[in-house]
């Protein structure tokens, strides 16, 4: 099994065990909902409202992203210690809804550099090569990973100096 498959079988158990923690709490406290991954939320919405969806990179281009930075064995060990990082994750989510571009840079900073270089920085800089054919003068929506908006080489800063006028939306 490749790096890359053994990633993605890793995510989805970890992804479905998350699921199976948070219902499982939900249920006991009397508040169940339907838990949904980012995207595919997104995918729905836009569908319901008849919007078309473009991506700055596929799946597995971004599967290639974590397959370079990451060895098998150091994913075994992100996904373990997810359920200690949710926190880190609450705080960044928190930051992002309250509009807290300084947080959120500050969070990004303790990441060690060759990591943000490649994982963001990089990503963010060949984003950045395809405004033009994927966003429009009117009215457009980006859904990226909080990490990806904040600092020098982020996207806000990138769509600001093209020209782009920006407005944050606030979770329903």
């Amino acid at each position: 099994m490749t790096p890359l498959a053994a990633c993605s079988n890793l995510m989805l158990a970890e992804a479905q065990l998350a699921e199976k923690n948070d219902t499982a709490k939900k249920t006991s406290s009397g508040d169940l909902q339907t838990q949904v991954s980012m995207d595919q939320y997104i995918i729905e919405k836009a569908r319901e409202q008849g919007k078309k969806l473009k991506t700055f990179e596929t799946l597995a281009e971004q599967f290639r992203y974590l397959q370079d930075v990451f060895t098998l064995n150091q994913l075994r060990e992100m996904l373990q210690e997810s359920a200690a990082n949710r926190g880190y994750y609450r705080e960044l989510a928190a930051s992002f809804n309250d509009g807290n571009s300084d947080a959120i840079d500050a969070m990004v900073a303790t990441m060690p550099q060759h990591l943000r270089e490649l994982l963001l920085d990089e990503r963010n800089e060949n984003w950045e090569k395809k405004f033009d054919q994927i966003l429009s003068p009117a009215h457009t929506m980006i859904a990226v990973g909080a990490a990806h908006l904040g600092g020098p080489k982020g996207l806000i800063r990138r769509l600001e100096r093209k020209g782009f006028r920006l407005q944050p939306l606030k979770a329903p």
